[in-house]
């Protein structure tokens, strides 16, 4: 197929990282078959360090160093470059590029916008009125939006006042077949100075407050005291180091006799989790967790806290695995009857397995993504359509 019948796809992050939203954008556009889109990933702000390395070679990426509070100039920036290259359809992915992507297109005009919610910071969705009205006016101008899960779905729809068929639900997706390790557990062990008897405990997570890292901390502090050999891996970032440095402070504080060790941002997460004995998700709000999702596909038992988005996963099987969210007694509870029953424990691996291998895959996630966009580029050459 000839480059000009291509559908030219701009997909629009704040950050290019590693976190869940942004490694989606990803793992769909490396997907996507390339003798039918031309890809390209506008980033507001800054891409991470290795990052590139991930994206495939026929995917542009555009780093644009946004300035801190609204950059007017990014617009002028996005208009040209959806203008010269002929953008067919962007897809902005939550808040912080909507409003850029909103007014670039009323000025570039010829695309079709895309906007994506996957999460938010607080269990409740505030707005200020700004955002209130901005959205209100944005509707006439998007075309279709995508969530995640279907409850987040029922938000937009409900808070944004968005017809709910103009909401298309994707579920993310994990790739079995390359989500496998390289290293043997030794050799992981031993690269991470964990010996052969410690427990291993992980939960991946950017360093935010909605992320609750202090409950993992202290049912993790109790649970040492039962398990003095405990280990927790905490891994994940942030772009500023006092909030790091106040996170190893909260860790070494509450987590008693276990040890912590804070990895960082790792693209090596399949050759992590086989040490795992279990993954613990704290979030007080998720839109589809991607860890929690790979950590059933590495057969590790998930305790995550009864968010909607880890319950619309975890809800529907006889072991659940939810505790209420800031309650770490309940987490410290959880832990232990995992640790005392291994019947209970073979089952919940088993039946998260089967749920994330039948439900939950890349292939899936990528052709329904895939059937949107043709059908938008289609009806944008036949509006009668």
């Amino acid at each position: 197929m000839t480059s000009f019948l291509k559908i030219k796809l701009m997909h629009i992050v704040n950050h290019l990282t590693l976190t869940g939203m942004e490694y989606g954008v990803i793992k769909l556009l490396n997907g996507l078959p390339t003798d039918r889109y031309q890809k390209y990933i506008c980033v507001l702000s800054k891409v991470y360090p290795g990052i590139r390395d991930l994206v495939s070679s026929d995917i542009e990426i555009i780093e644009l160093n946004k300035s801190p509070g609204f950059d007017l100039r990014l617009v002028g920036k996005i208009r040209r470059i959806i203008s010269v290259n002929k953008i067919t359809i962007v897809h902005s992915h939550n808040w912080a590029t909507y409003p850029y992507a909103v007014i670039s297109k009323f000025f570039a005009r010829n695309c079709t916008l895309v906007h994506g919610e996957h999460g938010r910071e607080t269990i409740e969705w505030h707005m200020s009125r700004f955002q209130k009205l901005f959205i209100k006016l944005s509707k006439y101008s998007t075309e279709y939006y995508t969530t995640v899960a279907n409850h987040l779905a029922d938000d937009i729809s409900s808070l944004w006042e968005v017809d709910r068929r103009k909401i298309f639900v994707v579920s993310n997706g994990i790739d079995t077949t390359l989500f496998k390790p390289i290293f043997d557990k030794q050799t992981v062990r031993k690269n991470l100075e964990i010996d052969d008897a410690s427990i291993v405990l992980a939960t991946i997570a950017a360093f935010r407050p909605v992320k609750d890292h202090a409950c993992i901390f202290k049912a993790v502090g109790k649970f040492s005291l039962l398990y003095p050999n405990s280990t927790l891996l905490v891994i994940g970032a942030s772009f500023h180091q006092d909030l790091i440095d106040q996170m190893k402070a909260l860790a070494k504080e509450l987590c008693g006799k276990a040890t912590v060790k804070f990895l960082g941002l790792r693209k090596d997460i399949a050759d992590l989790m086989q040490i795992v004995d279990v993954y613990i998700n704290a979030s007080h709000y998720e839109g589809m967790s991607n860890t929690v999702l790979e950590a059933m596909v590495s057969k590790v038992p998930v305790i995550a806290s009864n968010n909607k988005g880890n319950a619309e996963i975890l809800n529907d099987l006889p072991y659940t695995q939810l505790f209420k969210i800031g309650d770490h007694d309940e987490l410290y509870n959880k832990l232990c009857i995992l640790f005392a029953d291994n019947e209970i424990r073979r089952r919940i691996i088993s039946e998260q397995f089967t749920k994330v291998t039948t439900k939950y895959l890349l292939k899936n996630y990528i052709s329904n993504f895939d059937a949107l966009y043709t059908g938008l580029r289609t009806h944008a050459n036949n509006p009668s359509l």
